[in-house]
């Protein structure tokens, strides 16, 4: 699920360039990223293996290899080197794709005899069942405004023919610009995988990586792969619900709301669900606005700003500057997110936040496991079921909220025993008390104040149009709380 990045070496580096010529610029940039796969050029071989694969994970990156002849080295590449993701070829599984099934489950299953950790495979091409085995992508596709709209209803296809994992290479591998990549990459950090393809576009120079345009699109290009890392345990829980029930992370429209027969039109194929709870609109097109984009029935805010809409409606002229990509958020939503972190092993997960936008009664059962062993298959996993109550309206004084989150239920490896957590709530209003249990926490007036407490409440009235954000100490997993707002 983190951002990853294959590059082509063919006749212009060696295997371990990678380390300081990628890898290193990733981390100089501060810009997330958690695998790179270097080419070996189609067939001049890979060098240093071992040694390329214990420096990338030295800097937070697991390593993944190119073949187009077969995956007879397998054992020792994943067992004895540590390298973890495998992307094949047409030169190997064959014109047609009529090997690409086997193909990628020899793949999926080298690297699961071999280590304790998941099979992870790349590979352009399939038949039903490749969802079992492998991230599935486009191919090679050149990057321009086209590639961004014929790509959205592509991957919500894939979604309902039971892929989970697919994509295309952010601003694809041949041509590409500068606006057109911050443009890809926006709308695929809300999927959960994505990924780069370098060495071939003449018009980026050969490279494809996130900072190669200078400002502004570093900058936002960061800023939105870092959005992606903080909500790994929203979209990894409905990765669990995908792998549990076939139901996929990245829904059409007509998925989430079978009864609204405006989805059923080619009205919405350009805009999708991200979960239960995010609706995403891409920018597919050189415009300073986003038009058509359809709500169905019910209230939404905007992700960004917190004006509220009332659907079902349909919203033009939303503007859309370089660093907004149109996202509205489904009231009732919890949404939790991990700290700001460059790869999955960055940071310890503490504290984790819940984006609260109260409305009636809602819940979500957040997933967790360890993020890379097989444990998960035999139960070593955790899921906390959040619930929230609140009236429709917030409006005047006497309004009571509460937040609940239970104990986790389960356990994996390196489980935290205890956390901390921030709440994140949208109201309009100053609360009148907020209390942890039966707790009264203190309210505080500055942010610099509230950052330093251990434990307290501010609120600000210019965040989202007003949010009520809530700290609290360590508390054990296996206790749980409650927080009671009184409006």
């Amino acid at each position: 699920m983190e951002f990853g990045d294959a590059d082509c070496y063919n006749k212009k580096g060696k295997t371990p360039d990678v380390i300081q010529k990628v890898a290193d610029v990733y981390r100089a940039n501060d810009m997330p990223g958690g695998w790179i796969l270097p080419n070996d050029g189609y067939g001049c071989g890979y060098v240093d293996l071992d040694y390329t694969v214990q420096e990338l994970h030295k800097r937070g990156f697991y390593t993944g290899l190119w073949t187009e002849k077969g995956v007879e080295r397998i054992a020792t590449e994943v067992g004895t080197y540590g390298t973890r993701v495998m992307k094949l070829d047409v030169a190997w599984v064959g014109p047609g794709y009529q090997f690409a099934l086997n193909g990628c489950r020899a793949a999926y299953q080298g690297i699961e005899m071999n280590t304790d950790s998941r099979g992870f495979v790349w590979s352009v091409g399939g038949w039903a069942g490749t969802q079992r085995y492998a991230t599935i992508w486009s191919g090679d596709q050149s990057g321009n405004w086209e590639y961004i709209r014929f790509h959205i209803p592509t991957v919500l296809g894939a979604g309902l023919s039971g892929f989970n994992a697919a994509t295309g290479d952010v601003d694809g591998i041949f041509g590409g610009s500068a606006q057109t990549q911050v443009r890809d990459l926006q709308w695929k950090c809300f999927t959960p995988v994505l990924m780069i393809i370098s060495g071939w576009s003449k018009q980026t120079n050969l490279m494809k990586q996130p900072w190669i345009f200078g400002e502004p699109y570093t900058t936002t290009n960061r800023k939105y792969l870092k959005l992606k890392m903080r909500l790994t345990p929203y979209l990894y829980t409905y990765c669990r619900e995908a792998y549990d029930t076939g139901l996929p992370t990245v829904r059409a429209m007509v998925l989430e709301y079978p009864d609204d027969p405006v989805t059923y039109s080619k009205r919405t194929q350009y805009q999708f669900m991200s979960g239960e709870w995010l609706l995403v609109a891409p920018v597919c097109e050189d415009s300073p606005i986003r038009n058509d984009i359809y709500l169905p029935a019910g209230k939404w805010i905007d992700f960004w700003d917190g004006k509220e809409y009332n659907g079902p409606s349909v919203v033009n002229g939303y503007e859309t500057p370089l660093d907004r990509l149109p996202v509205f958020v489904k009231a009732g939503a919890i949404i939790p997110l991990y700290p700001e972190m460059l790869h999955d092993r960055d940071k310890a997960k503490d504290p984790v936040t819940f984006d609260v936008y109260p409305f009636g009664k809602s819940s979500f059962a957040l997933y967790e496991d360890d993020g890379v062993t097989q444990g998960y298959r035999a139960g070593a996993f955790a899921r906390t079921t959040v619930e929230a109550e609140a009236p429709k309206s917030l409006e005047g004084a006497g309004s009571q909220i509460s937040v609940k989150v239970g104990p986790a239920k389960g356990k994996y490896k390196d489980m935290p025993a205890s956390r901390s957590y921030v709440l994140d709530v949208h109201i309009p209003a100053k609360p009148a008390a907020v209390k942890l249990n039966d707790k009264t926490l203190p309210g505080l007036e500055k942010r610099e104040e509230f950052q330093a407490a251990a434990e307290g409440w501010l609120f600000d009235p210019r965040d989202r149009r007003g949010v009520l954000h809530v700290k609290t100490k360590a508390i054990s997993l296996a206790a749980g709380f409650t927080v009671k707002i009184s409006l």
